[in-house]
Protein backbone atom coordinates (compact mmCIF):
# COMPACT_ATOMS: atom_id res chain seq x y z
CA UNK A 1 0.00 0.00 0.00
CA UNK A 2 0.99 3.52 -0.59
CA UNK A 3 0.17 6.24 2.10
CA UNK A 4 -0.15 9.86 1.36
CA UNK A 5 0.34 12.04 4.14
CA UNK A 6 -0.83 15.54 4.39
CA UNK A 7 1.15 17.72 6.36
CA UNK A 8 -1.55 20.20 7.06
CA UNK A 9 -4.22 18.40 8.52
CA UNK A 10 -2.34 15.05 9.86
CA UNK A 11 -4.52 12.57 7.94
CA UNK A 12 -3.14 9.56 5.61
CA UNK A 13 -5.04 8.85 2.49
CA UNK A 14 -4.02 5.26 1.31
CA UNK A 15 -3.72 4.52 -2.37
CA UNK A 16 -4.01 0.57 -3.20
CA UNK A 17 -1.41 -1.31 -5.15
CA UNK A 18 -3.24 -4.86 -5.71
CA UNK A 19 -6.45 -5.87 -4.79
CA UNK A 20 -7.42 -5.89 -0.35
CA UNK A 21 -10.82 -6.44 1.23
CA UNK A 22 -10.01 -2.88 2.66
CA UNK A 23 -12.60 -0.26 1.67
CA UNK A 24 -11.22 3.01 1.74
CA UNK A 25 -13.17 5.52 2.89
CA UNK A 26 -14.90 8.79 2.04
CA UNK A 27 -15.60 7.54 -1.43
CA UNK A 28 -18.84 6.23 -1.23
CA UNK A 29 -18.61 3.66 1.47
CA UNK A 30 -16.42 2.66 4.31
CA UNK A 31 -16.05 1.16 6.95
CA UNK A 32 -18.31 1.77 10.76
CA UNK A 33 -21.03 3.78 10.97
CA UNK A 34 -21.42 7.67 9.90
CA UNK A 35 -23.02 7.60 13.25
CA UNK A 36 -19.92 7.45 15.19
CA UNK A 37 -18.56 10.25 16.70
CA UNK A 38 -15.49 12.15 16.58
CA UNK A 39 -15.10 15.26 18.62
CA UNK A 40 -12.56 17.30 16.39
CA UNK A 41 -12.76 20.30 19.16
CA UNK A 42 -11.80 17.91 21.87
CA UNK A 43 -8.87 16.53 19.82
CA UNK A 44 -7.93 20.04 18.89
CA UNK A 45 -7.85 21.12 22.29
CA UNK A 46 -5.84 18.13 23.31
CA UNK A 47 -3.22 19.37 20.94
CA UNK A 48 -3.30 22.91 21.93
CA UNK A 49 -2.46 21.40 25.53
CA UNK A 50 0.33 19.58 24.79
CA UNK A 51 1.69 22.17 22.30
CA UNK A 52 1.65 24.84 25.09
CA UNK A 53 3.07 22.88 27.40
CA UNK A 54 6.08 22.12 24.92
CA UNK A 55 6.69 25.98 24.48
CA UNK A 56 6.41 26.66 28.16
CA UNK A 57 9.45 23.66 28.50
CA UNK A 58 11.60 25.44 25.68
CA UNK A 59 10.95 28.69 26.69
CA UNK A 60 12.29 27.58 30.06
CA UNK A 61 15.06 26.19 28.20
CA UNK A 62 16.16 29.44 26.60
CA UNK A 63 15.83 31.31 30.11
CA UNK A 64 18.30 29.09 31.85
CA UNK A 65 20.97 29.15 29.13
CA UNK A 66 20.91 32.90 28.29
CA UNK A 67 20.39 34.18 31.90
CA UNK A 68 17.31 36.37 30.49
CA UNK A 69 14.91 36.70 27.29
CA UNK A 70 17.05 37.44 24.95
CA UNK A 71 17.60 39.32 21.98
CA UNK A 72 18.66 38.03 18.58
CA UNK A 73 17.84 41.62 16.59
CA UNK A 74 21.36 43.21 17.69
CA UNK A 75 24.67 41.59 18.51
CA UNK A 76 24.24 41.56 22.13
CA UNK A 77 24.36 37.41 21.84
CA UNK A 78 28.10 38.34 21.19
CA UNK A 79 28.96 39.68 24.40
CA UNK A 80 27.05 36.70 26.12
CA UNK A 81 29.79 34.59 23.93
CA UNK A 82 32.56 36.53 25.80
CA UNK A 83 30.99 35.92 29.08
CA UNK A 84 31.88 31.87 29.11
CA UNK A 85 28.66 31.11 30.88
CA UNK A 86 29.72 28.32 33.77
CA UNK A 87 26.41 27.40 34.25
CA UNK A 88 26.19 25.72 31.04
CA UNK A 89 28.76 22.93 32.11
CA UNK A 90 29.36 19.24 30.47
CA UNK A 91 26.05 17.73 32.52
CA UNK A 92 23.66 20.59 30.97
CA UNK A 93 25.39 20.10 27.49
CA UNK A 94 25.00 16.05 27.71
CA UNK A 95 20.99 16.67 28.63
CA UNK A 96 21.01 19.04 25.85
CA UNK A 97 22.37 16.60 23.32
CA UNK A 98 20.59 13.69 24.48
CA UNK A 99 17.31 15.43 24.95
CA UNK A 100 14.42 15.79 22.12
CA UNK A 101 15.27 19.36 21.19
CA UNK A 102 17.71 18.24 18.06
CA UNK A 103 15.24 15.84 16.56
CA UNK A 104 12.57 18.54 17.16
CA UNK A 105 14.33 20.95 15.43
CA UNK A 106 14.93 18.51 12.15
CA UNK A 107 11.30 17.90 12.16
CA UNK A 108 10.02 20.86 12.51
CA UNK A 109 12.50 22.58 10.17
CA UNK A 110 11.55 19.79 7.20
CA UNK A 111 8.38 21.41 7.57
CA UNK A 112 7.47 23.62 3.73
CA UNK A 113 3.90 23.95 4.25
CA UNK A 114 3.39 28.05 5.24
CA UNK A 115 -0.24 27.39 6.21
CA UNK A 116 0.88 24.85 9.40
CA UNK A 117 3.57 27.02 10.26
CA UNK A 118 1.22 29.85 10.19
CA UNK A 119 -1.30 27.69 12.86
CA UNK A 120 1.50 26.82 15.52
CA UNK A 121 3.69 30.38 15.16
CA UNK A 122 4.02 30.14 19.40
CA UNK A 123 5.74 26.42 19.04
CA UNK A 124 8.11 27.47 15.62
CA UNK A 125 9.02 30.63 17.39
CA UNK A 126 9.63 28.84 21.15
CA UNK A 127 11.83 26.20 18.83
CA UNK A 128 13.95 28.86 17.11
CA UNK A 129 14.23 30.76 20.04
CA UNK A 130 16.17 28.23 21.79
CA UNK A 131 18.21 27.02 19.02
CA UNK A 132 19.14 30.39 18.77
CA UNK A 133 20.05 30.34 22.64
CA UNK A 134 21.58 27.15 22.16
CA UNK A 135 23.93 28.59 18.87
CA UNK A 136 25.63 31.07 21.92
CA UNK A 137 26.82 28.38 23.53
CA UNK A 138 30.49 26.82 21.91
CA UNK A 139 30.02 23.71 23.42
CA UNK A 140 26.37 22.91 21.98
CA UNK A 141 26.86 24.45 17.88
CA UNK A 142 28.18 20.89 16.69
CA UNK A 143 24.89 19.24 17.60
CA UNK A 144 23.49 22.70 15.29
CA UNK A 145 25.83 22.35 12.74
CA UNK A 146 26.25 18.49 11.90
CA UNK A 147 23.72 16.39 11.06
CA UNK A 148 22.00 13.62 13.51
CA UNK A 149 19.29 11.96 12.35
CA UNK A 150 19.05 13.44 9.04
CA UNK A 151 21.68 14.31 5.90
CA UNK A 152 21.00 17.99 6.25
CA UNK A 153 22.72 20.59 8.94
CA UNK A 154 20.05 22.57 10.99
CA UNK A 155 22.23 25.64 11.05
CA UNK A 156 23.40 25.90 7.39
CA UNK A 157 20.99 23.70 5.95
CA UNK A 158 17.64 23.28 7.20
CA UNK A 159 17.30 26.56 8.80
CA UNK A 160 17.96 28.72 5.90
CA UNK A 161 15.62 26.50 3.81
CA UNK A 162 12.90 27.02 5.99
CA UNK A 163 13.99 30.45 6.58
CA UNK A 164 13.64 30.93 2.63
CA UNK A 165 9.72 29.41 2.75
CA UNK A 166 8.47 31.33 4.97
CA UNK A 167 9.71 34.51 3.48
CA UNK A 168 8.25 34.05 0.34
CA UNK A 169 4.38 34.99 2.22
CA UNK A 170 4.52 38.68 2.22
CA UNK A 171 5.43 38.20 -1.70
CA UNK A 172 2.30 35.59 -1.91
CA UNK A 173 -0.91 37.78 -3.91
CA UNK A 174 0.34 40.88 -2.86
CA UNK A 175 -2.08 43.25 -3.08
CA UNK A 176 -5.30 41.31 -2.60
CA UNK A 177 -5.16 40.57 1.11
CA UNK A 178 -5.50 44.06 2.18
CA UNK A 179 -3.20 44.08 5.24
CA UNK A 180 -1.24 41.74 5.43
CA UNK A 181 -0.95 38.87 8.52
CA UNK A 182 1.20 41.15 10.53
CA UNK A 183 1.66 38.75 13.53
CA UNK A 184 3.37 36.67 10.84
CA UNK A 185 5.16 39.26 9.66
CA UNK A 186 6.75 40.01 12.35
CA UNK A 187 7.60 35.83 13.34
CA UNK A 188 9.13 36.32 10.00
CA UNK A 189 11.20 38.64 10.53
CA UNK A 190 12.47 37.16 13.86
CA UNK A 191 13.24 34.10 11.84
CA UNK A 192 15.39 35.67 9.31
CA UNK A 193 17.74 37.01 12.76
CA UNK A 194 17.42 33.51 13.83
CA UNK A 195 18.73 31.94 10.85
CA UNK A 196 21.38 34.69 10.47
CA UNK A 197 22.79 33.67 14.65
CA UNK A 198 22.57 29.85 13.81
CA UNK A 199 24.76 30.49 10.26
CA UNK A 200 26.91 32.92 12.28
CA UNK A 201 27.60 30.25 14.94
CA UNK A 202 28.18 27.77 12.19
CA UNK A 203 30.64 29.93 10.31
CA UNK A 204 32.61 30.79 13.51
CA UNK A 205 32.52 26.50 14.67
CA UNK A 206 33.64 25.84 11.90
CA UNK A 207 36.97 28.43 11.29
CA UNK A 208 38.68 26.19 13.81
CA UNK A 209 38.37 22.87 12.42
CA UNK A 210 40.14 21.11 9.05
CA UNK A 211 37.89 21.95 5.90
CA UNK A 212 37.62 18.51 4.97
CA UNK A 213 35.60 18.01 8.38
CA UNK A 214 33.47 20.80 7.56
CA UNK A 215 29.86 20.15 6.46
CA UNK A 216 28.58 20.15 2.87
CA UNK A 217 25.41 22.24 2.26
CA UNK A 218 22.76 21.17 0.16
CA UNK A 219 20.59 24.15 -0.04
CA UNK A 220 18.16 25.10 -2.76
CA UNK A 221 19.74 26.38 -5.62
CA UNK A 222 19.33 29.83 -6.31
CA UNK A 223 20.58 32.51 -9.08
CA UNK A 224 23.92 33.01 -8.19
CA UNK A 225 24.41 28.89 -8.49
CA UNK A 226 23.90 29.28 -12.31
CA UNK A 227 27.58 28.89 -12.97
CA UNK A 228 27.57 25.62 -10.96
CA UNK A 229 24.40 24.81 -13.20
CA UNK A 230 26.07 25.34 -16.33
CA UNK A 231 29.12 23.01 -15.62
CA UNK A 232 26.29 20.64 -14.86
CA UNK A 233 24.25 21.17 -17.74
CA UNK A 234 26.72 21.71 -20.20
CA UNK A 235 25.37 19.32 -22.77
CA UNK A 236 22.23 18.77 -24.48
CA UNK A 237 19.95 16.14 -22.29
CA UNK A 238 17.62 14.07 -24.52
CA UNK A 239 14.73 12.71 -22.57
CA UNK A 240 15.15 9.40 -24.00
CA UNK A 241 18.47 9.15 -22.24
CA UNK A 242 17.88 10.87 -18.45
CA UNK A 243 16.27 9.02 -15.77
CA UNK A 244 12.41 10.22 -16.83
CA UNK A 245 11.75 11.04 -12.85
CA UNK A 246 14.47 13.17 -11.92
CA UNK A 247 13.95 14.65 -15.91
CA UNK A 248 9.74 15.31 -15.20
CA UNK A 249 11.02 16.90 -11.67
CA UNK A 250 13.33 19.20 -13.27
CA UNK A 251 10.99 20.20 -16.48
CA UNK A 252 7.95 20.97 -14.81
CA UNK A 253 9.08 22.45 -11.32
CA UNK A 254 9.03 26.08 -12.26
CA UNK A 255 5.07 25.44 -13.86
CA UNK A 256 3.39 23.43 -11.30
CA UNK A 257 1.89 26.60 -10.16
CA UNK A 258 1.52 29.58 -12.23
CA UNK A 259 -0.83 32.57 -12.60
CA UNK A 260 -2.52 33.40 -15.65
CA UNK A 261 -4.70 36.12 -16.71
CA UNK A 262 -8.39 34.30 -15.81
CA UNK A 263 -10.21 37.82 -15.27
CA UNK A 264 -10.19 40.41 -17.64
CA UNK A 265 -11.43 43.67 -17.66
CA UNK A 266 -14.36 45.16 -15.30
CA UNK A 267 -13.85 41.86 -13.44
CA UNK A 268 -15.58 39.61 -16.30
CA UNK A 269 -13.98 35.93 -16.77
CA UNK A 270 -12.38 35.40 -19.62
CA UNK A 271 -11.81 31.38 -19.63
CA UNK A 272 -14.80 29.09 -18.95
CA UNK A 273 -14.99 29.09 -15.03
CA UNK A 274 -17.92 26.48 -13.48
CA UNK A 275 -18.72 28.56 -10.55
CA UNK A 276 -18.27 32.01 -12.37
CA UNK A 277 -21.94 32.99 -11.02
CA UNK A 278 -20.31 32.71 -7.63
CA UNK A 279 -17.04 34.52 -8.74
CA UNK A 280 -18.93 36.97 -9.58
CA UNK A 281 -21.04 37.98 -6.56
CA UNK A 282 -18.05 37.98 -4.56
CA UNK A 283 -15.70 40.87 -3.67
CA UNK A 284 -12.52 39.59 -2.52
CA UNK A 285 -11.26 42.95 -2.12
CA UNK A 286 -13.98 43.46 0.53
CA UNK A 287 -12.67 44.02 4.40
CA UNK A 288 -15.30 41.68 5.61
CA UNK A 289 -13.61 38.31 3.81
CA UNK A 290 -9.85 39.68 4.54
CA UNK A 291 -9.56 36.47 6.64
CA UNK A 292 -10.73 34.37 4.27
CA UNK A 293 -7.99 35.93 1.63
CA UNK A 294 -5.26 35.70 4.18
CA UNK A 295 -5.89 32.04 4.71
CA UNK A 296 -6.39 31.10 1.00
CA UNK A 297 -2.73 32.56 0.50
CA UNK A 298 -1.15 31.07 3.06
CA UNK A 299 -2.84 27.48 2.07
CA UNK A 300 -1.36 28.70 -1.76
CA UNK A 301 1.65 30.08 -0.89
CA UNK A 302 2.51 26.33 0.41
CA UNK A 303 1.54 24.55 -2.64
CA UNK A 304 4.89 24.80 -4.86
CA UNK A 305 6.11 22.81 -1.66
CA UNK A 306 3.51 20.83 -1.16
CA UNK A 307 1.57 19.40 -4.22
CA UNK A 308 3.44 15.97 -5.65
CA UNK A 309 5.35 16.33 -8.33
CA UNK A 310 7.06 13.05 -10.05
CA UNK A 311 6.35 11.15 -13.41
CA UNK A 312 4.28 8.80 -11.74
CA UNK A 313 1.78 11.33 -10.39
CA UNK A 314 1.48 15.35 -10.01
CA UNK A 315 -0.68 17.72 -9.34
CA UNK A 316 -0.74 21.15 -11.24
CA UNK A 317 -2.28 24.55 -10.27
CA UNK A 318 -3.06 27.73 -12.20
CA UNK A 319 -4.21 31.28 -10.37
CA UNK A 320 -5.60 34.24 -11.42
CA UNK A 321 -3.50 37.18 -11.53
CA UNK A 322 -5.33 39.44 -9.53
CA UNK A 323 -7.75 37.01 -7.39
CA UNK A 324 -6.33 34.20 -5.43
CA UNK A 325 -9.95 32.50 -4.60
CA UNK A 326 -9.97 31.49 -8.35
CA UNK A 327 -8.08 28.56 -9.12
CA UNK A 328 -7.73 26.04 -12.28
CA UNK A 329 -6.08 22.34 -11.19
CA UNK A 330 -4.82 20.14 -13.56
CA UNK A 331 -4.10 16.36 -12.02
CA UNK A 332 -1.93 13.81 -14.01
CA UNK A 333 -3.51 9.92 -13.81
CA UNK A 334 -1.09 7.92 -11.57
CA UNK A 335 0.65 4.96 -13.17
CA UNK A 336 -0.96 1.56 -12.56
CA UNK A 337 -4.48 2.48 -13.01
CA UNK A 338 -6.82 3.37 -15.96
CA UNK A 339 -6.49 7.01 -16.05
CA UNK A 340 -2.30 6.33 -16.56
CA UNK A 341 -0.38 9.20 -18.05
CA UNK A 342 -4.13 11.26 -18.63
CA UNK A 343 -4.36 15.31 -17.46
CA UNK A 344 -7.68 15.89 -15.89
CA UNK A 345 -8.77 19.49 -14.97
CA UNK A 346 -11.07 20.97 -12.47
CA UNK A 347 -12.20 24.09 -11.44
CA UNK A 348 -12.45 25.33 -7.74
CA UNK A 349 -14.11 28.06 -5.82
CA UNK A 350 -13.40 29.37 -2.16
CA UNK A 351 -16.51 30.31 -0.90
CA UNK A 352 -17.29 33.31 1.15
CA UNK A 353 -17.94 31.62 4.46
CA UNK A 354 -14.39 29.68 3.65
CA UNK A 355 -12.44 27.32 5.44
CA UNK A 356 -15.66 26.94 7.93
CA UNK A 357 -17.18 25.57 4.22
CA UNK A 358 -15.10 23.44 1.59
CA UNK A 359 -13.91 24.84 -1.56
CA UNK A 360 -16.60 24.16 -4.58
CA UNK A 361 -14.92 21.81 -7.06
CA UNK A 362 -15.97 20.66 -10.89
CA UNK A 363 -14.57 18.40 -12.77
CA UNK A 364 -14.57 19.47 -15.68
CA UNK A 365 -12.75 16.04 -18.22
CA UNK A 366 -16.05 14.90 -19.59
CA UNK A 367 -15.79 14.78 -22.99
CA UNK A 368 -18.63 17.36 -23.13
CA UNK A 369 -20.61 15.96 -20.96
CA UNK A 370 -20.08 12.21 -22.48
CA UNK A 371 -17.83 10.44 -20.43
CA UNK A 372 -18.46 9.54 -16.56
CA UNK A 373 -14.56 8.66 -15.98
CA UNK A 374 -15.13 7.52 -12.05
CA UNK A 375 -18.34 6.63 -9.68
CA UNK A 376 -17.02 9.50 -7.93
CA UNK A 377 -16.98 11.99 -11.10
CA UNK A 378 -20.10 12.59 -12.69
CA UNK A 379 -20.34 13.62 -16.39
CA UNK A 380 -21.91 16.89 -15.48
CA UNK A 381 -18.50 17.84 -13.32
CA UNK A 382 -20.58 16.77 -9.78
CA UNK A 383 -17.40 15.36 -7.23
CA UNK A 384 -18.66 12.75 -5.02
CA UNK A 385 -16.10 13.21 -2.11
CA UNK A 386 -16.61 13.02 1.78
CA UNK A 387 -14.83 15.89 2.45
CA UNK A 388 -16.40 18.13 -0.16
CA UNK A 389 -19.87 17.44 1.88
CA UNK A 390 -21.14 15.79 -0.93
CA UNK A 391 -21.50 12.19 0.32
CA UNK A 392 -22.31 11.20 3.86
CA UNK A 393 -19.16 9.96 5.08
CA UNK A 394 -17.39 9.09 8.67
CA UNK A 395 -17.03 12.60 10.56
CA UNK A 396 -13.48 12.31 10.34
CA UNK A 397 -13.85 12.27 6.35
CA UNK A 398 -15.95 14.76 6.53
CA UNK A 399 -14.39 18.83 6.56
CA UNK A 400 -13.72 20.93 9.31
CA UNK A 401 -11.78 24.34 9.25
CA UNK A 402 -8.44 22.45 9.59
CA UNK A 403 -8.90 20.71 6.47
CA UNK A 404 -7.06 22.78 3.26
CA UNK A 405 -7.49 22.90 -0.88
CA UNK A 406 -4.49 20.17 -0.75
CA UNK A 407 -5.68 18.09 1.31
CA UNK A 408 -9.16 17.76 -1.25
CA UNK A 409 -6.83 17.56 -4.33
CA UNK A 410 -4.50 14.85 -2.72
CA UNK A 411 -7.72 13.12 -2.09
CA UNK A 412 -9.02 13.56 -5.33
CA UNK A 413 -5.89 11.88 -6.33
CA UNK A 414 -5.21 9.02 -3.95
CA UNK A 415 -9.28 7.78 -3.55
CA UNK A 416 -10.63 8.57 -6.81
CA UNK A 417 -7.94 7.89 -9.49
CA UNK A 418 -7.40 4.45 -8.40
CA UNK A 419 -6.41 0.90 -9.70
CA UNK A 420 -9.82 -0.09 -10.04
CA UNK A 421 -12.06 1.93 -9.73
CA UNK A 422 -15.33 -0.48 -10.60
CA UNK A 423 -15.22 -0.73 -6.60
CA UNK A 424 -15.68 3.09 -5.99
CA UNK A 425 -19.37 2.41 -6.52
CA UNK A 426 -21.56 1.93 -3.79
CA UNK A 427 -23.17 -1.63 -3.33
CA UNK A 428 -20.25 -3.13 -5.96
CA UNK A 429 -17.31 -3.74 -2.80
CA UNK A 430 -19.76 -6.75 -2.47
CA UNK A 431 -17.87 -8.36 -5.66
CA UNK A 432 -14.51 -6.93 -4.81
CA UNK A 433 -12.02 -9.88 -4.44
CA UNK A 434 -14.57 -12.46 -6.34
CA UNK A 435 -13.98 -13.91 -9.89
CA UNK A 436 -17.30 -12.11 -11.09
CA UNK A 437 -15.96 -8.74 -9.77
CA UNK A 438 -12.54 -8.93 -11.03
CA UNK A 439 -14.29 -9.64 -14.81
CA UNK A 440 -16.48 -6.43 -14.52
CA UNK A 441 -13.20 -4.60 -12.79
CA UNK A 442 -10.96 -5.55 -15.84
CA UNK A 443 -14.23 -4.58 -18.81
CA UNK A 444 -14.95 -1.36 -16.81
CA UNK A 445 -11.16 -0.96 -16.64
CA UNK A 446 -10.80 -0.90 -20.67
CA UNK A 447 -13.73 1.63 -21.21
CA UNK A 448 -11.63 4.30 -18.50
CA UNK A 449 -8.43 3.56 -20.40
CA UNK A 450 -9.88 4.14 -23.80
CA UNK A 451 -11.17 7.52 -22.10
CA UNK A 452 -8.30 8.75 -20.99
CA UNK A 453 -7.03 8.00 -24.23
CA UNK A 454 -8.97 9.97 -26.17
CA UNK A 455 -10.30 12.53 -23.67
CA UNK A 456 -7.76 12.87 -21.12
CA UNK A 457 -4.26 12.75 -23.44
CA UNK A 458 -5.79 13.44 -27.44
CA UNK A 459 -8.16 15.73 -26.25
CA UNK A 460 -6.05 17.50 -23.82
CA UNK A 461 -3.15 18.14 -26.56
CA UNK A 462 -5.80 19.13 -29.13
CA UNK A 463 -7.93 21.53 -27.42
CA UNK A 464 -6.86 21.68 -24.13
CA UNK A 465 -6.75 24.73 -21.57
CA UNK A 466 -4.91 27.79 -23.09
CA UNK A 467 -3.54 28.38 -19.12
CA UNK A 468 -2.15 24.65 -18.77
CA UNK A 469 -0.74 24.98 -22.61
CA UNK A 470 2.57 24.74 -21.18
CA UNK A 471 1.86 22.00 -19.06
CA UNK A 472 0.13 19.94 -21.40
CA UNK A 473 3.26 20.40 -24.08
CA UNK A 474 5.59 19.12 -21.72
CA UNK A 475 3.91 16.70 -19.88
CA UNK A 476 2.96 14.36 -23.02
CA UNK A 477 6.83 15.28 -24.57
CA UNK A 478 7.97 13.76 -21.67
CA UNK A 479 5.41 11.07 -21.25
CA UNK A 480 5.22 9.96 -25.25
CA UNK A 481 6.85 6.95 -25.07
CA UNK A 482 5.09 5.77 -21.92
CA UNK A 483 1.72 6.44 -24.03
CA UNK A 484 2.47 4.49 -27.05
CA UNK A 485 3.10 1.53 -24.73
CA UNK A 486 -0.29 2.21 -22.98
CA UNK A 487 -2.24 2.61 -26.58
CA UNK A 488 -0.72 -1.14 -27.95
CA UNK A 489 -1.15 -2.55 -24.68
CA UNK A 490 -4.89 -1.02 -24.52
CA UNK A 491 -5.21 -2.82 -28.27
CA UNK A 492 -3.81 -5.77 -26.86
CA UNK A 493 -6.07 -6.46 -24.18
CA UNK A 494 -9.22 -5.15 -25.69
CA UNK A 495 -8.54 -7.31 -28.75
CA UNK A 496 -9.09 -10.18 -25.82
CA UNK A 497 -12.60 -9.31 -24.57
CA UNK A 498 -14.09 -7.50 -27.79
CA UNK A 499 -15.44 -10.72 -28.29
CA UNK A 500 -16.60 -11.01 -24.83
CA UNK A 501 -17.87 -7.49 -24.14
CA UNK A 502 -20.13 -8.06 -27.51
CA UNK A 503 -21.76 -11.25 -26.68
CA UNK A 504 -22.79 -10.09 -22.89
CA UNK A 505 -26.05 -8.36 -21.92
CA UNK A 506 -25.22 -4.82 -21.28
CA UNK A 507 -27.98 -5.09 -18.40
CA UNK A 508 -25.46 -7.85 -16.57
CA UNK A 509 -22.18 -6.19 -16.80
CA UNK A 510 -23.08 -3.68 -13.80
CA UNK A 511 -20.74 -1.08 -15.44
CA UNK A 512 -21.85 2.53 -14.03
CA UNK A 513 -19.92 3.90 -17.24
CA UNK A 514 -22.23 5.01 -19.40
CA UNK A 515 -21.36 4.74 -22.64
CA UNK A 516 -21.39 2.36 -25.55
CA UNK A 517 -18.64 -0.12 -26.68
CA UNK A 518 -18.08 0.43 -30.54
CA UNK A 519 -14.54 -1.77 -30.84
CA UNK A 520 -14.02 -0.83 -34.06
CA UNK A 521 -14.19 2.83 -34.05
CA UNK A 522 -12.48 3.06 -30.27
CA UNK A 523 -9.45 0.21 -32.47
CA UNK A 524 -9.14 3.41 -34.85
CA UNK A 525 -9.28 6.17 -32.71
CA UNK A 526 -6.16 4.68 -30.55
CA UNK A 527 -4.17 3.50 -33.54
CA UNK A 528 -4.50 7.31 -35.02
CA UNK A 529 -2.88 8.21 -31.28
CA UNK A 530 0.03 6.10 -31.50
CA UNK A 531 0.23 7.64 -34.92
CA UNK A 532 0.38 11.03 -33.39
CA UNK A 533 2.79 10.60 -30.51
CA UNK A 534 5.42 8.53 -32.76
CA UNK A 535 5.26 11.99 -34.65
CA UNK A 536 5.95 13.28 -31.91
CA UNK A 537 8.49 10.67 -30.94
CA UNK A 538 10.61 10.95 -34.71
CA UNK A 539 10.38 14.73 -34.49
CA UNK A 540 14.50 14.54 -33.89
CA UNK A 541 14.39 18.00 -31.61
CA UNK A 542 15.76 18.04 -28.43
CA UNK A 543 15.53 19.67 -26.08
CA UNK A 544 18.33 20.79 -22.77
CA UNK A 545 18.79 22.48 -19.68
CA UNK A 546 20.28 25.52 -18.75
CA UNK A 547 19.34 27.58 -16.08
CA UNK A 548 15.75 28.48 -15.36
CA UNK A 549 15.59 28.18 -18.94
CA UNK A 550 13.81 25.47 -20.72
CA UNK A 551 14.23 24.95 -24.40
CA UNK A 552 11.43 22.54 -25.72
CA UNK A 553 10.68 21.19 -29.45
CA UNK A 554 8.92 23.77 -31.18
CA UNK A 555 5.41 23.09 -32.51
CA UNK A 556 3.56 24.16 -35.86
CA UNK A 557 0.69 26.82 -34.69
Amino acid sequence: SEFIHNKESGQQFVRRKSYTRYIQKGIGYGHGSIRSRWNMEQTVEERLIREERLIWLLNAVTAYIYCASPNFSTDEHLHFIDRHPVHVGKPVIRELSESAIIPLLEYHLHNDSVFDVSEHVKLYQALLETAAAMSVVPALVPYLVHPINCSRSIAKDLMMRFSKTIASYPNSFKGQMGSLDFRFLNFITKVQQYSQVLIAAAYRYEQDIPIEQRVRTAITRTEDDKALLVREYDKEICAEKEDLSILYHRTMKNIQVQTFRLIGDYGKLIVPFTFKKEARNVNPFSLALKERTKRIAKELASMPNSLPLNASNSIFVCLDEGRCDIVKVLISGPDDTPYQNGLFEFDVFFPTNYPFSPPKCAFLTTGEGNVRFNPNLYKDGKICLSILGTWEGRPEEKWNAHCSLLQVLISIQGLIFVKDPYFNEPGFEKYQGTEKGNKYSKHYNRQIEYATLTYAIREQIKNGPHHFKDVIKRHFWLKRHSVIDQAQNWLREMSKYAVEIEKQPRKNMLLPLETTTNFSAQERMIYQIIEDFRKMSNSGKQYKFIPSTLILPKTEE
